[in-house]
């Protein structure tokens, strides 16, 4: 197996949960917030490739 496509699976691994721990740091700064709701956004935000945050 190549080492570049070896390390694919680990970015991907790292990139979600880099999208959970945001969606928590969220959850924790703003009281009544709903995780699920917060890790959904952050996780749909992140298979769009961001095109919703880079809209403003």
């Amino acid at each position: 197996m190549d080492v570049v496509c070896a390390a694919v699976p680990r970015l991907v691994g790292q990139v979600i949960l880099g999208a959970a721990l945001a969606a928590y740091e969220v959850w924790l700064d703003h009281e009544g917030a709903d995780l699920p709701v917060l890790l959904e956004a952050a996780l749909k935000e992140l298979g769009n490739g961001f095109a919703a945050g880079a809209q403003g």
